[in-house]
């Protein structure tokens, strides 16, 4: 896959906050990453923590049905943009070049896919939120086969779809409706031969596909190797991002995957995920780790429910290149919001430039 590089300096602008309704308790404090202001509210009230930042800076929304979490602030960091061109994998998309934005807003769907809810009218709800959440973002994600739900094999077996199912045309007409990017999470593909694929489906702007992935490591502990083949194809994509990675799930705890997106040119990481309650302090430091060493930004989903007796664990997040967690949902169904500043992952690799280091072994 050729990978070409140029970065030219550009700032982060703010977006405008909604306003905020109910009351709040404010709390005082610091914290030792992006400055800004953080506000948290539930059901009936908020609580807010205003806060000095020692890095970068940055705005963060996370928004509840009924409520809303709210960093607030601005990046002071070199200006960057990031062009690139790429082969195999994906396709380019409007004249073949993204550039990194100055900041991106992104906004990850954490769905409720407990499987006692069928098929389609699970599909029905989250499109709905997925449509919503599209109102305020640039790039919008949803987690691993919410469709099917992540541990309900049967069902991935009963509802597997081709390529051009109708799902796949409804995420796409979404996505140039609001003319955003939209990570589709992944579904269960059915190809021509009978091989099932656990596929992501990346969508440009104007509804076109910019990228597929297939997952590369499949489950075999909780079964998923039973039913879906093993993709064979590390995707990097241009996006607002910058070089952005495709991900799924059980990859992340292989960091030689991460590692070979980077030397691919990845600045960026999106990690769609069905991850357990059981294990999830475990993916708490896996998108922490994969972040820190290779000085990228992850943005990753996770989904919430009970399916087939496993409680999904929720904590989507978004981490910076450093490793500082911008923000990160709860257990609960949400949608989480942050906005990004691309430029932080070639600042940091240029001011600390641990991959350059690196020594084979």
């Amino acid at each position: 896959m050729l990978v070409i590089r140029l970065w030219v300096k550009r700032s982060l602008r703010l977006w405008p906050l909604p306003p905020e309704t109910g009351g709040s308790t404010v709390q005082a404090g610091r914290f030792d990453s992006p400055r800004g202001e953080v506000r948290q509210s539930t059901r009936g009230g908020s609580t807010v923590h205003a806060g000095r930042f020692d890095g970068p800076r940055g705005e963060v929304r996370r928004s509840t049905r009924g409520g809303s979490t709210v960093q607030a602030g601005r990046f002071d960091g070199p200006r960057g943009e990031v062009r690139r061109s790429t082969r195999g994998g994906s396709r380019e998309y409007g004249e073949g070049v993204v550039a990194a934005s100055s900041s991106v807003r992104v906004a990850l769907v954490q769905a409720d896919c407990s499987s006692d809810e069928t098929f389609d009218a699970r599909i029905d709800r989250v499109l709905a939120e997925t449509d919503h959440a599209c109102e305020h973002a640039d790039l919008v994600m949803l987690p691993e086969l919410w469709s099917t739900a992540a541990f309900d094999l049967d069902c991935a077996r009963e509802h597997a779809q081709p390529f051009d199912c109708a799902l796949v045309s409804r995420m796409s007409d979404i996505a140039r409706k609001h003319s955003v990017w939209l990570h589709g999470g992944s579904f269960a593909e059915i190809t021509d031969s009978d091989q099932h694929f656990n596929t992501s489906v990346l969508f440009a702007p104007d509804g076109s596909i910019a990228a597929t992935y297939r997952k590369i490591h499949v489950f075999g502990y909780g079964g998923e190797a039973e039913l879906m083949s093993a993709g064979d194809e590390l995707v990097v994509v241009d996006t607002p991002l910058g070089p952005t990675g495709l991900a799924t799930c059980y990859d992340l705890r292989f960091p030689e995957q991460f590692r070979a997106l980077a030397d691919r040119g990845a600045q960026a990481f999106l990690i769609t995920s069905g991850w357990p309650t059981k294990r999830i302090e475990a993916w708490d430091v896996l998108v922490q780790a994969r972040a820190i060493e290779d000085q990228a930004w992850v943005v990753a989903c996770n989904q919430v429910g009970m399916q087939k007796g496993v409680q999904l664990g929720g904590h989507s997040a978004v981490v910076d290149p450093i490793g500082t967690v911008v923000s990160r949902a709860g257990s609960e169904e949400t949608t989480l919001h942050a906005t990004i500043n691309p430029a932080v992952a070639s600042e940091w690799r240029q001011e600390f430039p641990a991959l350059r280091d690196i020594v084979e072994l």
